[in-house]
């Protein structure tokens, strides 16, 4: 019988079908790759190097001067003085955004008022990235503030000494 094809002949568009889902799954990786890499946030590992040195003490409170070098390209950076090793969990002493600069910050100015500091603490400032909470993958810097016994007891000075009197 002429165009009539037999009952057991079958098609088979099987390898065709099999070539494009490959290929889509190939595309479909690659998108996936690119936009893993194009999102990735950096881990920035606090490379930078700060240098706060406190500039003056008063009792309203400290002046600390802030300089940081070795930062990534970015416009902009938060700066902030704060207790050593808490990244800001227990809030900030005194914060600034500031500009960055071919990587470098080069003078900012923190001022802490004596009410938000505490004697016995130890503090630290930290540089990170602006609209980003701070920790371990977004801190640029970080750098030890040392306060001298002599800025302590201008800030919080020692009750005087009254002398006793005998009767």
């Amino acid at each position: 019988m002429p165009g009539k094809k037999p009952v057991n002949a079958i098609a088979h568009p099987a390898p065709t079908v099999r070539r494009i889902r490959a290929g889509l799954a190939a595309l479909v990786t690659v998108l996936l790759v690119v936009a893993g890499v194009v999102t990735a946030t950096p881990a920035n590992a606090a490379a930078g190097t700060v240098t706060p040195t406190v500039s003056s003490a008063t009792t309203s409170g400290l002046t600390v001067q802030v300089s940081a070098t070795g930062l990534p390209d970015v416009d902009a950076a938060y700066v902030a003085l704060l207790l050593k090793d808490t990244d800001g969990a227990s809030g900030y002493v005194a914060n600034e955004m500031v500009s960055v600069v071919d990587g470098e910050i080069t003078a900012v100015t923190l001022n802490a008022a004596a009410a938000d500091l505490d004697r016995t603490s130890v503090y630290e400032v930290i540089v990170w990235e602006t609209e980003s909470s701070p920790d371990a993958s977004t801190i640029y810097a970080r750098g030890d503030v040392t306060i001298t016994t002599e800025q302590w007891d201008v800030v919080f000075p020692p009750a005087p000494v009254v002398p006793s009197v005998v009767v």
